[in-house]
Order: structure tokens, then C-alpha cells, then sequence
């Protein structure tokens, strides 16, 4: 089995590859979650912002279907297959930048506080020793 793995690491293209799937996943899983937080700051608390997130999904769910065909086809003719991966990774990259400079910006317009030290500040704390 070790070497098997030693192969595994030897592959070097499989390797970037990987890291680089593994990256465009965490990137949107960001993005997206952030995205559905902005949405439902901006919507507000209660019967508004849950209308607003509802519509994000539907709008996303609907884009996804009409046009993730089309931008594929369009990828397709013209690129290779590695090179829309290297040109999509950056891009979900400043959605994800975007989003989180909004965010912060947003804490520090409201409170005087990057929206970080926000949430440090108030998540819970270990508890004392014993």
C-alpha cells in the first residue's frame, strides 16, 4: 500500500490537479455561504430576509440550469480542459475576496470593529481548567 501511495505523490499533475479541485470547492462552499449571509443582512431579520434568501436559491438554481450548459459548451470550444480550471479558480477567488471585504467593511462602518474581531469577540470560550 506504500507504494502505491508513493506513486500517488509522485504524480505530480494529478497532485495540482487535485489541489486545485479541492481549492474550487472550498472557494465556492466560501462564497456561496457568505453570499447567503449577505443576502440575509441586507434582507433583515425575519419574514424579509428568509423572502430573500429564498429568491437567492431560486435565482442560483435557475441559472445553474440555463446556463452552466451553455458556459461549458463555450469553455469546451475553446479551451483546453485544464485551462478553464486555472481560468475559473481566480475568479471564484475575487467572488469569495469580494464578499468577505463587504462583509468586514460593513462591521467596521456599523461598529467601529472589523466584522472578525466581531466574531471573536463573541464566540463562546473555552471553558476554565480544572
Amino acid at each position: 500500500m506504500l507504494s502505491q501511495w508513493r506513486e500517488v505523490v509522485a504524480n505530480r499533475p494529478f497532485l495540482l490537479f487535485s489541489v486545485a479541485v479541492i481549492g474550487s470547492y472550498v472557494l465556492s462552499f466560501q462564497a456561496y455561504l457568505a453570499l447567503l449571509l449577505e443576502v440575509r443582512r441586507l434582507g433583515g431579520e425575519g419574514e424579509s430576509g428568509t423572502v430573500a434568501v429564498a429568491l437567492l436559491f431560486a435565482v442560483s438554481g435557475l441559472s445553474t440550469i440555463l446556463g452552466q450548459t451553455k458556459v461549458t459548451a463555450w469553455c469546451k470550444a475553446r479551451m483546453e480542459p485544464g485551462r478553464a480550471l486555472t481560468w475559473g479558480l481566480p475568479w471564484l477567488a475575487l467572488l469569495a475576496l469580494g464578499l468577505a471585504c463587504a462583509a468586514a467593511l460593513y462591521g467596521l462602518h456599523r461598529t467601529g470593529r472589523l466584522a472578525a474581531v466581531q466574531a471573536l469577540r463573541y464566540s463562546p470560550r473555552p471553558p476554565d481548567g480544572p
